[in-house]
């Protein structure tokens, strides 16, 4: 019949496609800039993808290509970007972590757009994941879930390293935790808190853990308390350089219950020393208690100090806990 346009068949469709995002996707991961792409193949593909989509059934191949779309993302990602992750050391491990997350993101543009007739039809009436949801899960589970251990330990690596006064590339750093916000791995939540923030903090207590029962035994009362504020005051500036915001409450008050809240009796007893005054003129039983209200002071503030100050027990060494309590807040 004169005009009927001609049926495409899904093989020769298919390979025409999938020979123009074969040089997309060349383009992307050799580095070259996206005005390398050729504008009139991309939408000649478009063009083939949305006449397939509206041919009559049995031609209608919209299933096939969302499938085909799908399989072209895994077999991208487990051939291309899996294998070179695998076999990257610490540092380049992280360098093209970074670098293969930007490439994905890209390609996920590009591509969404070719298929878009599938988001805007045949996806929204059929309730299925979208293209960029798809694609993304598939970059998730194919290749962040297989990293990701290797990825949180370099990162930690790295922090500790900083910690004990080494130089290490914190727009790296900065790079890979923007990376790991932009995953998401449980609904809306990133894989930065539900993966990497869980570890960091517990290295985190484990390293000045160490670093408190050194210190502890080493230094006077005032060497002890400025080693403290000087490492709380690292850690912000950790945070502000390149971990999440929503980690620096949760840091800080690891470090002040490692430092402070744990030792708190041993720093009464050197606090005592340091003002010259007899510790043999506290009962044991006074020392104990005194240090149960200076942790109570550390965890609660300011709210319950002055309830405190005026218990009998407090009577006579007020002055010397409040002297405690402004030491260990001059740098919260």
């Amino acid at each position: 019949m004169e005009g009927r346009r001609p049926v495409i068949n899904w093989g020769d469709g298919w390979n025409y496609i999938q020979e123009r995002i074969t040089k997309l996707i060349r383009v992307i991961t050799e580095g070259l800039p996206e005005n390398h792409i050729d504008a009139e193949e991309c939408m000649a593909a478009y063009t083939m993808i949305f006449n397939m989509c509206i041919q009559k059934p049995p031609y209608d191949y919209s299933p096939n290509l969302y499938e085909k779309y799908r399989e072209t993302f895994e077999e991208y990602l487990t051939s291309m970007v899996l294998p070179v992750l695998r076999e990257r050391p610490d540092e380049f491990l992280l360098h093209d972590f970074v670098k293969r997350w930007e490439n994905h993101k890209v390609i996920v543009r590009w591509l969404s757009r070719l298929f878009i007739y599938l988001d805007r039809y045949y996806i929204e009436r059929r309730s299925l994941p979208g293209l960029k949801e798809v694609a993304l899960t598939c970059f998730r589970d194919l290749v962040y879930l297989q990293v990701n251990a290797r990825v949180t330990a370099a990162v930690i690596g790295f922090i500790h390293r900083e910690r004990e006064g080494a130089q290490i590339d914190r727009a790296l750093l900065k790079n890979v935790m923007d990376t790991l916000v932009e995953i998401k791995v449980e609904g809306v939540k990133t894989a930065y808190e539900v993966n990497f923030e869980a570890h960091m903090l517990r290295e985190t207590g484990v390293y000045y853990s160490h670093k408190a029962s050194s210190w502890i035994m080493e230094d006077s009362y005032s060497d002890y308390m400025l080693k403290a504020e000087e490492c709380v005051r690292r850690e912000r500036e950790r945070v502000s350089h390149y971990l999440n915001p929503s980690s620096e409450n949760k840091v800080v008050e690891i470090v002040k219950h490692c430092l402070l809240v744990v030792y708190a009796t041993q720093l009464i007893e050197k606090k005592l020393f340091s003002e010259s005054v007899s510790s043999a003129s506290l009962a044991a039983d006074y020392v104990e208690e005194l240090s149960r209200k200076f942790i109570a002071i550390q965890l609660e503030f300011a709210a319950n100090f002055e309830q405190l100050f005026n218990y009998r027990i407090l009577k006579g060494w007020g002055f010397l806990l409040l002297n405690l309590f402004w030491d260990m807040h001059a740098f919260t």
